[in-house]
């Protein structure tokens, strides 16, 4: 039987951003609400984390933490960019099914950068709930490759919120900011 057991972590050590990927705005349209598309996890290996060291997040283990997943900048509760849904597509990548911008300055200047080029990147936060830890040559599958040990995989986890960031650490994903017809 394996050992069950909680230990307490940094808050810092459960949220991962997204190098690398851009985050577009679509040109503004009148009387149109615009949307954030986003990856917030690639579903690939995110190397080197400073505490988990090699990571992967089971996709098909990912739970929402409620229905509507915060956005906000830099996962700051104060900072508040919207809200919105988020699924597990065909490629084991974490994306936004749907969302919407709240009227905040966060959310204004985040519009407002974007549209002069801001270069954004997206990240994640959660909560492992079952953790699977490989040793040296170990082997595991996950999202589709196979992972080698030393390495963590979270196989259950819950998403707390995504972030809008300047940088990150998954090179493979994205967002974008989108007008409501695209």
């Amino acid at each position: 039987m394996k050992k069950k057991e909680s230990v307490k972590i940094n808050k810092a050590a459960l949220c991962f951003s997204n190098l690398g990927s851009l985050i577009t705005l679509s040109a503004k349209e009148e009387g149109k609400q615009r949307s954030i598309a986003m990856t917030l996890y690639s579903g690939k290996l995110i190397k080197g984390h400073w505490y988990w060291g090699d990571l992967a997040i089971d996709t098909a283990g990912i739970k929402m933490a409620k229905k509507n997943i915060p956005i906000l900048e830099d996962h700051e509760t104060s900072k508040k960019i919207g809200f919105g849904s988020f699924a597990t597509n065909e490629k084991h990548e974490l994306v936004a099914v749907e969302n919407t911008f709240v009227d905040t300055p966060f959310a204004n200047e985040f519009q407002r950068l974007s549209d002069q080029g801001f270069p954004y990147e997206a990240s994640l936060s959660g909560r492992p709930v079952k953790i699977q830890r490989l040793i040296e040559k170990e082997e595991a599958e996950v999202n589709g490759f196979i992972m080698k040990g030393p390495g963590t995989i979270w196989r259950e986890s819950v998403l707390k919120e995504g972030s809008i960031v300047t940088f990150g650490a998954d090179s493979h994903t994205k967002s974008v900011a989108m007008a409501e017809n695209e």
